[in-house]
């Protein structure tokens, strides 16, 4: 009896110390997962900052055999017929911008406002209009009065009486007829002078001189061409990319221009000039099957010339 009793006791202790063992690997396990779940959020959430606080890449698009092109050239043209009465600047000139640079012969569109003028500062019109109211309404007031102190009949009639009304009227509408006339020569003067203004040759920003195709004397056509003005304080340069690398860049995106001069090492070409993307076409060119782009760059030196080959870069953030 002894002996079962122990073999009994026995028995439970190893059970009891078997679920024991149990339970602490259950609740190790279950801290193990939570642990490891806790660091791997705790990484992911690491990585995820470092990524959003990383620079984003920079990558850069070359524009190979670019061409610089001036964006202020303007061909100023004569806005009417005539004879020219003055050519001012030669070629290689500098000219400021709103300047007078040439004019036709003017002396006959002077002299028509010239009259314009006169008879807008007149007043005769209107002061002879005044008087014969005046005259008109004294007539009239005499023939009533003298209806009306002779007893036994009038001395005037109604027609004669009628047709003295319609002189004061007549004479009042003289007068708003000459104040009317008044008032139409002074837009005549408006209208002469704009045309007056039309026979100057005006230019439309500061430059140079480049081409001079007129000269005094010479009779001209309505937009033949009299002289060519060019700006080099910015330019145009122009190129083209590859399809993918056009639908990746974007209008306003940072460039870097250097000159490519070829068989040539000078130092103008270590020179960097940095501007902005401005235009990429919607279209693509079917023969070369490329998308053309161009960038205005800043050139206060002037060292960047029309027809210069050159290179561009163009900065592009990769991640957006």
């Amino acid at each position: 009896m002894r002996m079962v009793l122990v073999v009994g006791t026995t028995r439970r202790d190893t059970v009891w110390r078997e679920w024991r063992v149990c339970v602490m690997v259950v609740c190790g396990a279950v801290a193990l997962e939570c642990f490891t779940a806790a660091s791997v959020d705790r990484s992911l959430a690491q990585a995820q900052e470092k990524a959003a606080t990383a620079p984003r890449e920079i990558t850069a698009v070359e524009v190979k055999n670019a061409r610089v092109m001036l964006i202020d050239r303007v061909t100023l043209a004569s806005p009417r017929a005539g004879v020219l009465a003055f050519v001012e600047p030669r070629e290689g000139d500098t000219v400021e911008s709103k300047q007078v640079i040439a004019s036709l012969d003017s002396e006959v569109a002077k002299a028509s406002l010239m009259i314009a003028r006169h008879k807008a500062t007149s007043t005769v019109d209107r002061r002879f209009a005044k008087k014969v109211i005046d005259l008109s309404r004294a007539e009239l007031d005499k023939a009533q009065q003298a209806n009306t102190n002779l007893k036994g009949g009038g001395v005037f009639t109604e027609i004669d009486l009628h047709r003295l009304q319609l002189t004061v009227d007549k004479s009042t509408l003289q007068l708003e007829q000459a104040e009317s006339e008044a008032r139409v020569n002074l837009l005549t003067i408006d209208q002469l002078t704009a045309e007056l203004n039309t026979y100057a040759i005006v230019t439309t920003f500061g430059g140079i001189v480049t081409k001079v195709h007129r000269s005094k004397g010479e009779a001209v056509a309505l937009g033949d061409p009299i002289v060519e003005v060019a700006n080099l304080g910015r330019v145009r340069v122009e190129g083209f990319i590859s399809v993918q690398d056009g639908l990746r860049v974007k209008p306003g995106s940072a460039v870097v221009v250097r000159l490519d001069l070829p068989n040539l090492e000078l130092e103008e070409e270590r020179r960097e000039f940095k501007g902005k993307l401005v235009f990429v076409d919607v279209g693509v060119e079917p023969v070369s099957g490329q998308m053309r782009v161009w960038a205005e760059i800043p050139n206060p030196d002037g060292l960047l010339r029309a027809g210069l080959p050159a290179r561009m870069t163009i900065l592009d953030q990769a991640a957006r």
